[in-house]
């Protein structure tokens, strides 16, 4: 690697023509998985990806994505979209509350004005 500071340069798996990359197959939630065989067999590809990046740019080496209290965010919420500009690492609370966040806004897109106004004075008298 020539560079270490250029995230082009992580090896990305080959893209099939379904833009799905080799040897992976998205689960029922949408994420994902790789069942080829190698060190990230069963691991979820965003899961790898940050590993990679992790391996290249974090002082703390690899164990951060081995401990519970961390998890991988896809900024775009596309579950599919695995490039290492979309992927950020988070503590797991945070990332709690963004995707609280983030379905409350999409849940509220989808109401009406009176729906939204009747679930807020709801929520005001719990």
């Amino acid at each position: 690697m020539s560079n270490p500071l250029e995230l082009s340069t992580l090896e990305m798996p080959d893209w099939l023509s379904d833009g799905q990359p080799a040897g992976t197959h998205v689960t029922e939630k949408g994420y994902l998985r790789i069942h080829a065989r190698g060190p990230y067999r069963n691991w979820y590809h965003h899961r790898q990806v940050m590993q990679e990046m992790v391996d290249v740019f974090c002082f703390y080496g690899t164990q951060v994505l081995k401990d519970p209290r961390f998890t991988v965010h896809h900024l775009d919420h596309v579950r599919t979209n695995n490039q290492p500009n979309n992927l950020i690492l988070l503590d797991k609370p945070i990332h709690d509350w963004l995707s609280a966040k983030h379905g409350w806004a999409k849940l509220r897109r989808s109401l009406s004005e009176e729906e939204v106004e009747e679930l807020e004075r709801n929520a005001r008298e719990v």
